[in-house]
């Protein structure tokens, strides 16, 4: 087995691909998203809110797992399930390297946010927390790394 070190640079443009792909899930998750996923979803922010006061990073990881398929289903689209599988593997392999370093109460603020808004389908107001998850990410990479 081969473990390829993390190349920075290309972390930057995996989340700029990241964000627009992600946006259009969201977005169609809060669309198609069943009564059963909405609830899903609502159980899943509370947990992530937990998570962060508790601060555990191993509950969150989990549950991010679990909203990131959730989220991937309820958009319904294959091909978008595909392209966000690997990024969403990069993104948890970063996390590995890097997690400890996170501010995991944001980080889950923002994808309890996320996941409220998905299920109440409110499409504006959760690719809005999309953007500073993103945001947020993008500010953790440069700065674990220290480049600007």
């Amino acid at each position: 087995m081969v473990i390829t070190e993390i190349d920075v640079k290309r972390q930057l443009k995996m989340l700029e691909l990241r964000r627009y792909l992600e946006r259009y899930v969201v977005e169609a998750a809060a669309t198609h998203a069943t009564a059963a996923e909405r609830r899903r979803f609502c159980e899943i922010a509370d947990l992530m809110d937990d998570a962060g006061a508790r601060g555990d990073g191993e509950a969150f990881l989990a549950l991010d797992r679990e909203f990131n398929l959730l989220l991937l289903t309820s958009a319904g689209n294959e091909f978008a399930t595909n392209a966000m599988k690997l990024i969403q593997g990069l993104a948890r392999r970063f996390w590995y390297a890097y997690g400890d370093n996170a501010n995991l109460g944001e980080t889950t603020r923002l994808h309890a946010g996320i996941a409220r808004c998905v299920a109440a389908q409110e499409r504006e107001p959760a690719t809005k927390y999309l953007d500073s998850l993103i945001d947020n990410v993008e500010e953790f990479t440069r700065s674990t790394l220290n480049i600007r």
